[in-house]
């Protein structure tokens, strides 16, 4: 299974990167730390000379990107609660001051929703993955499974996101 991952995520970056450079950005989570970052050590080392692909493996908990005028910070989202709502303005003071529109993209409940608070947008990303029997046995099911990408403007901020939906086997 680790294999075939691997291999999903190099069809990935390499369909990316044929329309534009991509930056794979690791970010710990709390299931599969080890296992990501060891795939993540593995995409770094199969394109370390490609100036296409850049590979952040820091072992920062959460970490930030300036495009353009966006500053889009990630994290997994489990153990910061509401103090999520004041790190980027000072984990990330330079991008904040160079940045107009401003989100912060975090997983952890495999679901989706919204607040903005600040000046930012608190986004809870959907997961793809199935439940399993502990989501189970905790009663943590029905949420909709899907990928999601973010199309942005560097100048006026998140133009669309694109769902793509996993339809649950028959």
């Amino acid at each position: 299974m680790f294999k075939k991952g691997v291999e999903l995520l190099v069809w990935a970056i390499e369909q990316c990167r044929a329309i534009a450079p991509v930056k794979i950005i690791w970010i710990p989570g709390n299931h599969d730390q080890m296992l990501s970052y060891a795939a993540t050590v593995g995409i770094a080392q199969r394109y370390a000379n490609t100036e296409s692909v850049e590979v952040d493996l820091s072992p920062a908990a959460r970490k930030y990107h300036l495009y353009g005028l966006n500053l889009i910070g990630f994290a997994h989202g489990e153990n910061e609660g509401k103090r999520i709502e004041g790190l980027m303005q000072i984990e990330a003071p330079e991008m904040w001051g160079g940045s107009v529109w401003r989100e912060m993209h975090m997983g952890h409940l495999h679901s989706e929703s919204a607040y903005s608070k600040g000046g930012i947008v608190f986004r809870r990303i959907s997961a793809i993955t199935a439940a399993d029997a502990w989501h189970a046995e905790k009663g943590f099911l029905g949420s909709v499974r899907q990928a999601q990408a973010f199309v942005w403007s560097k100048d006026n901020g998140l133009q669309a996101i694109i769902n793509s939906n996993v339809k649950a086997a028959a």
